[in-house]
């Protein structure tokens, strides 16, 4: 099951980060509000992390940097 959540975090992040129902959280936006995620959700709940940039890519051992 996938839910995506919009809202502010004090309310809605902090609510699903805390809800005990809530078994993992994957979370991507800035190293920041992860911050306040990791504080939120507690040592031991499952969280994934995707942090610092909007654009991810994987480079290859063989591509060609020049032409990228």
């Amino acid at each position: 099951v996938v839910n995506t959540l919009s809202g502010f975090g004090p309310t809605a992040g902090a609510a699903i980060a805390q809800h005990p129902g809530i078994d993992k959280i994957a979370f991507t936006g800035s190293s920041l509000t992860a911050g306040h995620v990791l504080a939120a959700a507690g040592p031991f709940k499952r969280t994934t992390m995707e942090l610092g940039g909007k654009s991810p890519v994987i480079v290859c051992d063989d591509a060609d940097l020049t032409v990228a």
